[in-house]
């Protein structure tokens, strides 16, 4: 039993990579982030979209600390493009289509 506002939507993400990796003999290694998301419909779990996200960033050097960095910088461009997605092609919900919310918006013109 929940009280308040139920989701119209669920997103649902499984990290698939997060590692720093060194490539041709570098000795600064290079971070790879990857994330698959599923948008899906509350309730019915219908798939809306599915996309993986992914980025790579360089530590400036082979530090602990550096490569810390570079993990949160590879982590904040995933998180942003994942943000930008779910706004970008998510439908809105009917009731917000339907309801109250359309009402005031045309109301207000």
């Amino acid at each position: 039993y929940s009280v308040g506002p139920r989701a119209d939507y669920v997103l649902k993400a499984e990290l698939r990579d997060f590692q720093a990796e060194l490539f041709n003999n570098t000795k600064i290694p290079t971070v790879h982030v990857r994330l698959t998301v599923r948008m899906a419909r509350a309730g019915r779990q219908q798939t809306v979209w599915m996309r993986d996200f992914s980025a790579r960033v360089t530590a400036r050097t082979s530090t602990a600390p550096e490569v810390v960095v570079a993990f949160d910088q590879a982590l904040s461009q995933v998180m942003a493009e994942i943000v930008a997605a779910a706004v970008r092609e998510t439908p809105a919900p009917q009731r917000l289509i339907d309801g109250a919310f359309a009402q005031s918006v045309a109301s207000a013109r």
